[in-house]
């Protein structure tokens, strides 16, 4: 279980929801089975939140309660009753825990998409760095760098590369990322693969284009979003005068 994943293990939540687009459940209704259509009521939803089992039917002991997600095109029930005395009463302790559960991945599900977005952002920011201290800034101080195949043994030799090369960059004519794909790690770190276009041309007049695969481990220290790992493979270098 990755960090903020919510604990499913309690008998409580089946395990098979794990299956189960939770961020797409709209509200929750508890019933009794058999006579649904009389006793349905809704307990939470995006908008309201968890109201309450205050109005949920407390006779028909005959029938089984069940706990009922609805998504915006189909509906998922769940039994979620005791028997007490011989009668069928709702398990209210099971019942918040589906909706705790509910809760907890939609929250996770939005923070997630901030963070895709942040890390996103943060590659964009790299690929547009128009000098070597804007690039060299997207990185914590000990990255370690690869690029097509050779291995930087410290970050300042990557640093005195980047230098270089911003030195006698004239200009940039394309700088894309085709491709971005981010595998969130937890909340401060993730990976993100792309792939990527990129056009130049040097103080000498020579234009350079280059396409091919970029992965940065990324991680956030102060609120900001920094490379700590990073390897690209480019196809063959073209030139052009």
């Amino acid at each position: 279980m990755t960090e903020n994943e919510p604990d499913d293990t309690s008998e409580s939540v089946p395990r098979w929801l794990r299956v189960v687009p939770i961020d797409r459940v709209i509200r929750i209704d508890v019933g009794l089975e058999g006579n649904w259509s009389e006793t349905v009521r809704q307990v939470w939803s995006q908008s309201t939140g968890f109201t309450g089992f205050e109005q949920v039917a407390r006779s028909h002991f005959e029938y089984r309660p069940a706990v009922e997600l609805c998504l915006a095109e189909e509906w998922i029930g769940i039994p979620c009753f005791q028997v007490r005395n011989g009668q069928n009463v709702l398990d209210e302790a099971k019942a918040r825990r589906l909706v705790e559960y509910v809760e907890s991945c939609q929250e996770r599900t939005t923070k997630w998409a901030a963070i895709e977005a942040a890390v996103k952002q943060a590659a964009w920011q790299h690929l547009k760095s128009k000098d070597a201290a804007a690039a060299l800034g997207c990185y914590e101080v000990d990255a370690m760098v690869a690029s097509n195949g050779s291995l930087y043994g410290c970050f300042e030799r990557f640093a005195e590369d980047t230098r270089a090369f911003y030195d006698t960059l004239s200009r940039i004519e394309l700088a894309v990322w085709d491709e971005m794909h981010v595998q969130i790690l937890s909340s401060d770190a993730a990976v993100l693969t792309a792939t990527v276009r990129w056009s130049s041309t040097d103080t000498a007049g020579v234009g350079t284009d280059l396409k091919g695969v970029w992965t940065a481990v990324y991680v956030r220290r102060d609120c900001q979003w920094k490379i700590c790992a990073r390897h690209e493979s480019f196809e063959p270098e073209g030139s052009r005068q």
